[in-house]
């Protein structure tokens, strides 16, 4: 079935560009950097946030509760590798921070700061069928990297580190500004998860999953090199 969709997919890429105006004349940028900003809505440390909020209840009595990481701004830069009208390689990297910081009514002061690098590599379909076409629709799917340090306010002797693969899908448009600068506005989102280490405590495990489940929306720039 798979392939049946691509085969179609492919067919109708062709049909819209023979009657739209493309013919054998490459007229399209072969690379173009992109610089965006925006963002990101994970990972997640839900598992152990759960575990905290029984350990503070039960053993300092706490009835406040510590909520799990929100997110942060994100900055992202990338090459994308453009072999044909439709088709493109898009190399990704992007940093953002995170934290929960929460001091407890029962005295106890908590703190987890969470830095994350994320490289992606993702092949996409490019929704161009016209040279005069300004606003342009791809979608795309593919690997991440993740490289997390979680940094906890028990101990800050112990830099605690994880690299792990997630799934990676992304939607967005680019829209036609001025020569070879485009817009850029997308969608990112990826599933996966990862042990996470952590500064131990009395009777707690020595890891907890890490949700790398998040949304991504960015905004930026494109801009053609050849």
């Amino acid at each position: 079935m798979m392939l049946i969709g691509i085969i179609i997919m492919w067919a109708a890429l062709a049909h819209c560009q023979t009657r739209y105006g493309y013919g054998r004349v490459q007229d399209y940028s072969t690379r173009s950097m992109f610089i965006l900003l925006g963002y990101s809505s994970g990972p997640h440390f839900s598992k152990f946030v759960d575990w905290a909020n029984d350990y503070y209840s039960q053993y300092f009595s706490s009835t406040d509760k510590i909520k799990d990481f929100n997110g942060g701004l994100d900055f992202s830069a990338g090459l994308r590798n453009r072999f044909s009208h439709n088709f493109a390689v898009e190399f990704d990297f992007g940093i953002h921070s995170t934290s929960i910081k929460k001091q407890l009514n029962g005295g106890q002061a908590l703190k987890l700061d969470l830095n994350v690098a994320q490289f992606t590599v993702s092949p996409i379909i490019i929704f161009d069928f016209s040279d005069r076409q300004l606003v342009i629709p791809f979608v795309g799917a593919g690997i991440s990297v993740y490289s997390m340090r979680l940094d906890h306010s028990i101990d800050y002797n112990y830099l605690h580190t994880k690299v792990a693969l997630a799934s990676n899908f992304m939607l967005g448009i680019d829209a036609k500004i001025k020569g070879k600068l485009w817009g850029d506005i997308r969608g990112d989102w990826t599933i996966g998860s990862a042990k996470m280490p952590i500064s131990f405590i009395s009777n707690q495990p020595e890891s907890f999953t890490m949700s790398l489940n998040s949304a991504q929306f960015h905004i930026g720039i494109v801009y053609d090199i050849d």
